[in-house]
């Protein structure tokens, strides 16, 4: 089997958030030259890794490692503008990754944190971790 890698991964999970969550509301990846819209929501994703462990010992070509990220997407709207707005788009994007399969990527439960206000914008922050299989 060949290494999955993590640029794999967060191609698989890019092109996943784009065909489910479609022109809900504006949004842009983490690392790109972006300017927010002034009066409507719009959304940030990063995919990180974090610690991951190896899962078997063996020969080259048959050490399995498990992987392990998350995906943040940071939810902003304007202050003042309520929270139904954000709520829901929180949903979306929860039902988006939570308990699902893709690409050799899985994801298991999906948290919502409201994080307040940073003065101009209310945001919230979804948190879906994924785990995915290396082999070296």
């Amino acid at each position: 089997m060949a290494s999955f890698t993590l640029n794999q991964a967060r191609e698989a999970i890019y092109q996943k958030w784009v065909d489910d969550w479609g022109v809900t509301t504006p949004f842009t990846f983490a690392s790109e030259k972006y300017t927010a819209p002034t009066d409507s929501p719009w959304a940030r994703v990063t995919v990180i890794e974090e610690a991951g462990e190896q899962d078997s010992l063996g020969s080259d070509g048959c050490r399995k490692f498990l992987r392990r990220g998350r995906v943040l997407i940071q939810l902003y709207d304007i202050v003042d503008n309520g929270l139904r707005d954000l709520d829901i788009l929180a949903t979306t994007a929860r039902d988006i990754f939570e308990g699902t399969r893709f690409s050799g990527i899985w994801f298991t439960n999906v948290d919502v944190r409201e994080t307040g206000s940073d003065g101009e914008w209310y945001q919230f922050v979804v948190d879906a971790p994924f785990s995915y299989q290396d082999t070296k």
